[in-house]
């Protein structure tokens, strides 16, 4: 072998080693960029399954081999990975979280073994319960009054509180009143609701929450009877010759009779409820029958 030849070959393979080197070198680069595209930062859900949506590209030789979603919801751990992926596509996991706020992220592997994370942790909040509202009253003396009992007051002043526990907040309460419990409520509760008509009132209610759950429709009923009843007898005039009844008849269109107090000649007695009822005479002489 001449050496002229053999210069070659050492210059051809020192050429062949550079090339080598920088060819590793380029490759030693490799990054794949992780974008997070859904769902938006700090943004509430009413349901806790959640469709995880990002895009990773590679911009080197190497190709993706996987991409795992992570969350902390059992601590900062991997919960899927997806060896289908597409490049500089979006991609997606389809995952079902707990109620809470948490955290999540992408990690894509390359076929070189390296690992890119996605360039910021997202935060998910979860909240699938809707809230309650409860109900409170008041007399207009100020005294606590119970929901579907009898009151003389001149009004009832109704108080509505919404509780969304640790969820996403209560947004907005609403209310309706009519007389037969089928209204749909649709008026924004802000303060008292008074109710004054006599007879019986039905206040409607429901909330939602900023995530958009919503309660059942609620009712109460509140009655009102500021009328006293009117009681009415048959009792006949002048002398009789015979014994006889005299018929009671208490009426109330509301609330109903309690009971009547009646007293002859003194002697007084409670006869119970609305129905009509007989007093019976049967002696001699000058009769006084009184009643309330």
């Amino acid at each position: 072998m001449n050496k002229k030849n053999s210069s070659n070959q050492i210059i051809i393979f020192f050429i062949m080693l550079v090339l080598s080197i920088i060819a590793f070198s380029i490759k030693g680069n490799a990054t794949i960029t992780i974008t997070l595209n859904s769902p938006d930062n700090n943004a509430w859900h009413n349901t806790s399954s959640i469709l995880f949506i990002y895009t990773p590209i590679s911009d080197d030789d190497y190709s993706i081999s996987s991409c795992s979603l992570f969350t902390n919801e059992s601590g900062w751990s991997n919960v899927s990975t997806s060896t289908s992926i597409t490049n500089n596509t979006q991609n997606n996991f389809s995952y079902s979280l707990s109620e809470g706020i948490w955290l999540w992220g992408i990690k894509c592997v390359n076929s070189n073994s390296e690992e890119f994370w996605s360039s910021e942790n997202r935060t998910i909040k979860v909240d699938g319960s809707a809230p309650v509202t409860s109900a409170s009253a008041v007399l207009n003396d100020s005294s606590s009054y119970t929901f579907s009992t009898w009151t003389n007051s001149a009004y009832v002043n109704i108080t509505l509180t919404c509780d969304d526990g640790s969820g996403s907040g209560c947004d907005v309460i609403l209310y309706c009143v009519d007389s037969d419990d089928s209204c749909s409520p649709d008026t924004s509760y802000s303060s008292v609701i008074q109710v004054s008509d006599e007879g019986v009132s039905y206040v409607r209610y429901f909330a939602n929450d900023s995530a958009g759950n919503v309660e059942s429709v609620n009712s109460e009923a509140v009655k009102i009877d500021r009328n006293a009843p009117t009681t009415y007898d048959n009792a006949p005039t002048g002398w009789q010759n015979a014994a006889f009844n005299i018929t009671i008849t208490p009426q109330d269109g509301l609330s109903g009779v309690s009971y009547t107090t009646y007293c002859l000649n003194g002697n007084c007695s409670n006869q119970s409820g609305s129905s009509e009822f007989n007093i019976e005479i049967s002696t001699s002489g000058n009769h006084t029958l009184t009643y309330l």
